[in-house]
């Protein structure tokens, strides 16, 4: 059994005796302690949240609150529930983005670049700019990604300022050093 389930059991015939007020506060409390709790930024993850039978729910930093009524014995339940769910993106993530997507036409557009390497390389921005999407990417991947893209637009002056810009932002937001 995880503590997440001995702390619900504990807390199941307390709050059963509860009135809505006293719930709300108790929720209210348990938010507060959560929140002092998580060192995680906010910036980047999910939010969620949940109204059943007029309480609301909510939370952030990837906390699932899908809850769904029980029946209990003899009783009926007629709960109306709404479980919302979004994923927000850390600014300097969808930054990074919007210049890689730029990069990206920069290289279908430059003569500077040998043919044999352009394709290649967007290809490379492309698997870079779908990490990056993802809510966790993979930092090794990311950085190795980024020294493929540098080393394939080497001789490609009007492209050195936007990767290393680009590699910059890149580095600061996962902690590894300038490819």
């Amino acid at each position: 059994m995880s503590q997440v389930e001995m702390v619900l059991n504990m807390l199941r015939p307390v709050v059963a005796s509860m009135s809505a007020a006293d719930k709300s506060d108790l929720l209210t409390k348990v938010s507060q302690l959560l929140d002092a709790n998580d060192n995680k930024s906010m910036a980047t993850g999910q939010s969620q949240s949940n109204s059943l039978s007029g309480i609301n729910f909510s939370g952030g930093a990837n906390n699932a609150l899908n809850f769904a009524p029980v029946q209990n014995q003899g009783g009926n339940v007629n709960v109306a529930s709404n479980f919302n769910q979004s994923y927000t993106v850390n600014p300097e993530v969808k930054k990074v983005l919007e210049d890689l997507s730029q990069l990206k036409a920069s290289i279908a557009d430059s003569q500077e670049i040998n043919p044999l390497l352009k394709e290649p390389v967007k290809l490379e921005v492309q698997k870079l700019e779908e990490e990056l999407q993802k809510p966790e990417p993979n930092p090794t991947f990311v950085e190795s990604t980024l020294a493929t893209i540098k080393t394939g637009l080497e001789g490609a002056i009007s492209l050195v300022e936007p990767t290393l810009k680009i590699a910059g932002l890149v580095a600061k937001l996962y902690g590894f050093p300038l490819p």
